[in-house]
């Protein structure tokens, strides 16, 4: 049988020979793997791939020599279905580039409840916006629960502490405002002189 050469991310139609079958659909191709590497790893191939779908050791064996690879195609929906490629008999050409939902999140650590996070959430939406280009970046609030409670003079002194820090704490953020609000500053005092300096009799 022919070995289909399949590039990581291929995205589309596939076919395959008995006794293979795969549902209809569209499919990426997730990984390749020459059998050879795998069986040097250790992974026993025949039995995994071959054997359950009643291909015997010779026809393996001709595979092993021929170069062949063990394809994992990913459908859109589904379980994923590990193939090797001289069993693969068209494939598609077009490359797929995969997307996730990406969430972050951050730990800070235990804050009273009626602490009001709406502006911290505000900037770190917008600092996705700008840093990424993404309109749609939204910041949510989660709270996990805590068995600990502290007595109003423990609460005091902490968020005492957390102000303090506040207070002598400068973000990136601020930093870097800081510093554009100052390169403008300059760039018009520049443009200033040099006006001063053409005009001067």
């Amino acid at each position: 049988m022919s070995n289909v050469v399949i590039a990581i991310n291929t995205y589309g139609i596939f076919t395959v020979a008995s006794p293979f079958t795969i549902a209809s659909g569209n499919y990426r191709c997730g990984s390749v793997q020459l059998i050879s590497a795998l069986v040097s790893s250790g992974v026993d191939v025949y039995n995994t791939y071959y054997a359950p779908n009643s291909i015997s050791s010779a026809a393996f064996n001709t595979d092993l020599a021929n170069g062949v690879t063990i394809v994992v195609l990913i459908p859109d929906s589904g379980a994923t279905v590990s193939i090797p490629s001289s069993y693969i008999t068209s494939a598609p050409t077009d490359l797929a580039v995969p997307y996730s939902k990406i969430v972050l999140s951050i730990d800070i650590g235990l804050l009273p409840d009626s602490l009001d996070l709406t502006q911290l959430m505000n900037d770190l939406s917008e600092l996705a916006q700008t840093e990424m280009g993404i309109t749609t970046a939204t910041a949510q609030l989660h709270k996990i629960s805590s068995n600990l409670n502290y007595t109003v003079a423990e609460s005091q002194v902490l968020e005492a502490a957390r102000l303090a820090n506040i207070e002598s704490y400068v973000s990136n953020i601020t930093a870097k405002n800081n510093a554009l609000t100052e390169l403008v500053a300059c760039k018009q005092k520049v443009h200033d002189l040099e006006l001063a300096l053409i005009n001067k009799p």
